[in-house]
């Protein structure tokens, strides 16, 4: 029996409805399937990121450990330690314009640290101007991880009517537009124990 074209026409409408919640359905579950992946996927980019960035950190910290490590030893003596130190002084004095216009680099006993030594050397009569002064200190706290400067007196030498003072050595000379200092510094650094000097613990 054929069918008229009202009952193919309902047929069809029931058919695309039917389809509809059938692909309403699947869309729903598997949708949520997809987003949830999406969001799964853009955690694991961020996951990812943050352990570049902890790796890069970690990196760098422990390239500053080496190059830490590596300036803590110093071989030698204390006394060849001494004046190995003294000497990378003299070169920070020499690349600031300093050459010779010091008094002296003396340096002190080096003190039994728990895990490290510290040597104390002193750096007397600096004649400097305050940007001279300015560009010493930071070369000497930023050239070095184990060095620090604990101490720095400084005495303005430059007189009232624009003459320098000598006042430890006599005379006067002509002062510099900025003026010049007379700066006494007292450095700290630390030294990396040599194989079975370091100090055994007391117990309590």
């Amino acid at each position: 029996m054929l069918q008229s074209k009202r009952e193919k026409f309902l047929m069809f409408v029931v058919f695309l409805a039917v389809l509809g919640f059938i692909g309403t359905y699947l869309y729903s579950q598997m949708g949520d399937n997809l987003f949830g992946i999406n969001d799964q996927i853009e955690q694991k980019k961020i996951d990812i990121t943050n352990l570049l960035d902890i790796q890069e950190e970690a990196v760098e910290i422990n390239s500053r450990y080496e190059e830490m490590k590596a300036e803590l030893t110093l071989e030698g003596s204390n006394p060849e330690q001494d004046a190995a130190i003294r000497q990378i002084l003299m070169d920070i004095l020499n690349e600031v314009g300093l050459n010779n216009r010091y008094g002296s680099i003396s340096p002190r006993e080096q003190r039994m640290e728990d895990e490290f030594k510290t040597a104390s050397i002193s750096i007397t009569q600096i004649r400097c101007t305050p940007q001279q002064l300015g560009q010493l200190l930071y070369r000497i706290e930023k050239q070095s991880e184990v060095m620090d400067v604990v101490e720095c007196q400084i005495q303005n030498l430059v007189s009232d009517i624009g003459k320098v003072s000598m006042g430890r050595g006599g005379g006067d000379e002509a002062a510099s537009a900025s003026g010049l200092l007379d700066v006494d510094l007292e450095i700290a650094r630390l030294i990396d124990y040599r194989q079975g000097e370091k100090p055994k613990k007391r117990s309590r």
